[in-house]
């Protein structure tokens, strides 16, 4: 089977540029397509290949200044953005019944470009430019098998390689011939195996423990620049677990107390407010709680009429790394400090009859910055 999407969008400008005396500079012009094809050789083997392009082209920059008349802002040359977007996807699935296997592999490429009016930039009254230019290579692959059986006892068991390249070229300085602000590259490579098992303990309860132990290296170098003394490669070894516990009273509600945690690798960002300078961001993790109650169910044909479910959660963000702006206007990151994040996610279902129903979700969230960091 294949199917095959082609489409292009085009959406006015509707901000005017006082300087340049322009009107509507923010055209944005939409071009893409994605295709899918699935092959069923048989004996229960399915094999999806998945591809996707997407391009992004707006002429001008998308604010308004608050000095000047409505939708409109003052700037010395147009401040185009660029957005490239390619990937593709091969998935390979095999069922044996109680027994599955799912193999994934992702590639995406992905490229942005920006372009700013930098007149006035340290002073200078001459027409300046900033340029920025950002290029992702991602490789994903996961492979997995599971297991369930009718007693409710289930796991699963699987590898996994995350590879990632991010390039950043920053340049300012006169129009036609600005100067490398700085030039970053970080790598991070994952590998990790997990596994996951759920154990009928009693009639009604059941057991997870699971965990996943990744081995990452990041590797960050910055370009034709000085910076702190850090390490250019880094290695480390996480040991992720999870634990829950599920009980269901009825054959129409579950409760459940779920944990889980997870991080991310640091690397180098460039440093607020210098010019050549890099510094090094750490490693931030997260311990999530989860507590939660479902119950009916959401077949069109399902008695009792009524379905949904609660979950609260907690978690515990450790080393948070954020993306701040510095006193020059530029972006960079850093870790700021500890973080709670807390709430709730309400949803439900009424089936009015087997052929009409509504749905209804609320979602109520809380994030704070409890230890920041000095500065």
């Amino acid at each position: 089977a294949l199917r095959v999407v082609g489409y292009n969008q085009v959406e006015g400008g509707y901000i005017d540029n006082a300087t340049l005396g322009l009107r509507n500079t923010n055209r944005t012009r939409i071009d893409g397509a994605r295709a899918n094809l699935r092959v069923e050789p048989g004996d229960n083997w399915t094999i999806d290949l998945n591809a996707v392009i997407q391009n992004i082209d707006t002429r001008d920059g998308q604010y308004a200044d608050i000095d000047q008349p409505l939708r409109t802002h003052a700037a010395n040359i147009a401040q185009p953005h660029d957005n490239d977007f390619k990937a593709t996807g091969l998935e390979i699935a095999k069922d044996w019944g109680d027994l599955k296997l799912l193999s994934s592999t992702g590639i995406v490429d992905h490229d942005l470009s920006d372009t700013f009016d930098a007149t006035g930039y340290g002073g200078n009254p001459e027409i300046q430019i900033f340029q920025g230019h950002e290029a992702i290579r991602l490789l994903t692959h996961e492979t997995r098998l599971s297991h369930g059986m009718p007693s409710g006892n289930s796991w699963v068991a699987g590898v996994s390689l995350v590879r990632n390249i991010d390039r950043i070229d920053r340049r300012l300085g006169p129009l036609g011939a600005p100067v490398t602000l700085a030039q970053l590259r970080n790598q991070k490579t994952e590998v990790a195996i997990f596994g996951e098992a759920t154990q009928r303990i009693a009639p009604r309860l059941s057991g997870t423990l699971g965990g996943r132990v990744v081995f990452a290296e990041t590797i960050g170098e910055l370009m034709g620049g000085s910076g702190e003394d850090f390490e250019p490669k880094r290695r480390q070894i996480r040991v992720l677990p999870t634990a829950a516990l599920s009980w269901k009273p009825t054959s129409d509600l579950l409760t459940f107390l779920r944990y889980q945690s997870g991080f991310r690798s640091g690397g180098i960002a460039i440093t607020g407010g210098q010019i050549n300078s890099a510094q090094r961001f750490d490693s931030d993790s997260i311990h999530n709680v989860e507590l939660g109650v479902r119950f009916g169910s959401e077949a069109d044909s399902a008695r009792p009429r009524f379905s949904g479910g609660i979950t609260a959660f907690y978690s515990i963000w450790t080393s948070i790394q954020a993306d701040l702006i510095g006193s020059d206007g530029l972006p960079f990151t850093e870790n700021i400090g500890r973080g709670t994040v807390y709430g709730a996610e309400i949803n439900g279902r009424w089936h009015v009859t087997d052929h009409l129903f509504f749905d209804g979700a609320l979602f109520i969230n809380r994030s704070a910055l409890t230890n920041p960091v000095e500065g």
